[in-house]
This record gives C-alpha cells, structure tokens and sequence, in this order.
C-alpha cells in the first residue's frame, strides 16, 4: 500500500509536469500546477537546460532566477511548518 505522502507527492509530480509537459494540458491545469514546487522546479531546470537561460535576465532571454526564489520560499514555509508539528509532537518530551 501507498502512504499518504508517496500519493501527495505523486500528484504534485502530475500537475508540476516531471510525468509530462505543462505546456501541453489545459490551461485550468497549469495553473493548479503552480501551487507545488514540483511546477517551479521543472520550470527553471527546462529554461536552463533547453532553453539556456542563466540565473539572470539577458537580452534574449528571461532568468531563472524568480523560479528559484519562489522554490526558497515553499522551502522555507515546509521547514517553518515541519519545525512547527514537530515541537508539538516531541517539544513536551
């Protein structure tokens, strides 16, 4: 059997497009996409690797560089929440 967090992250990986492309399901789908980290993700690693773009803007193309800072911001708001339940499972002990 799956635990919870294999199927959460399952679809996460569905709608942020690392099973297949964003670009190519409706548009009510890629925006839903861009709630998980997975759509950010995927997003800066196809402008750099097949688009090449570079951290910052240039003449030709955007940067990667506001995907990664949404990536640290999920980061910081999973360590934020992680630190929270896990005081309040073990922080009595």
């Amino acid at each position: 059997t799956l635990a919870s967090p294999q199927v959460e992250s399952y679809w996460m990986s569905a709608l942020g497009g690392a099973w297949f492309p964003r670009e190519i399901t409706p548009a009510w789908f890629q925006s839903a996409g861009l709630a998980t980290p997975v759509a950010w993700a995927m997003d800066a690693y196809h402008g750099i690797l097949w688009y090449g773009k570079g951290l910052l803007a240039s003449d030709a193309t955007s940067g990667v560089a506001m995907k990664l800072g949404v990536l640290a911001v999920f980061g910081a708001l999973a360590l934020v929440v992680s630190s929270a339940l896990y005081a309040r499972s073990f922080g009595s002990r």
